[in-house]
């Protein structure tokens, strides 16, 4: 009798250190942890490609990362170590195509890219309220620009030159069609 309760002893052992094992590493059956910890979580397809990443750059940032898994489209939500965020949408060739940023001054932007990758317009407004919206040639060049300033002034910029300005509403000087 001595042999059976060893032997029991030995099996209800076992079973429990696999219990207790397995539910270390995947938790007990029908339960659901309130925190799971790591510095990086990668997603992968059926396939085993990696289709997306939470976690932190070599450079500090911290980055949400979400890609197609037939090509290099991708959607990027990051935070820089200096505070900076940015979502970037990338085209199936991986060039970021549209961005939207924010600065730790309360810098904010909206950058449009062409195929190879050259800013073609951009939208921009400052802390102190003056705002831009500018838009580039094939090449890069700011050929038309458009902003008011924080006292309400305007300029136009066409073909890289300044066309006119005004001051304010209502401005004289934005009535004499002279200049």
């Amino acid at each position: 009798q001595s042999l059976f309760t060893l032997v029991g002893m030995a099996l209800l052992l076992g079973l429990s250190a696999a219990v207790i094992g397995t539910g270390s590493r995947r938790g007990l059956p029908g339960t659901v942890p309130d925190v799971v910890e790591g510095r990086q979580f990668v997603l992968r397809g059926e396939d085993g490609k990696v289709r997306g990443a939470w976690g932190f750059g070599e450079d500090g940032a911290l980055r949400l990362v979400m890609q197609h898994g037939a090509d290099a489209r991708s959607v990027k939500l990051q935070v820089l170590p200096d505070g900076s965020a940015g979502l970037t949408f990338a085209d199936s060739t991986g060039n970021p195509r549209m961005v939207l940023g924010f600065l730790p001054d309360a810098t904010g932007s909206l950058v449009f890219a062409d195929a190879s990758g050259r800013t073609r317009s951009a939208y921009g407004i400052n802390p102190n309220g003056s705002v831009s919206l500018v838009f580039a040639d094939r090449d890069g060049r700011t050929r038309t620009g458009l902003g008011v300033d924080q006292r309400d002034g305007s300029m136009l910029i066409l073909d890289g030159a300044m066309a006119g300005t005004m001051d304010g509403p209502g401005d004289a000087a934005a009535d004499d069609t002279s200049r």
